[in-house]
């Protein structure tokens, strides 16, 4: 008898990103503290961008195949 179920999709990591693991990310998080420690000291505040744009956004930036809104 056949398995009937819908395979799930493989987890990928999306184009321009990376996992960060172990060392490395307490590493990263102490120059990062160090760095915004720095900022702060020179009265700047804090600010928390979306690591994720809309096509529309980047669509200019995009080659025409990567363009799924783009009129033909």
């Amino acid at each position: 008898m056949a398995n009937d179920k819908p395979r799930r999709p493989r987890a990928e990591t999306p184009k321009g990103f990376r996992d960060y693991f172990g060392a490395e990310v307490t590493e990263r998080k102490a120059m990062l503290d160090a760095i915004a420690g720095v900022y702060h000291r020179y009265g700047f505040d804090p600010l928390e961008t979306s690591a994720v744009e809309t096509v529309e956004a980047l669509g200019k930036f995009l080659p025409d195949v990567d363009r799924p809104n783009a009129m033909t």
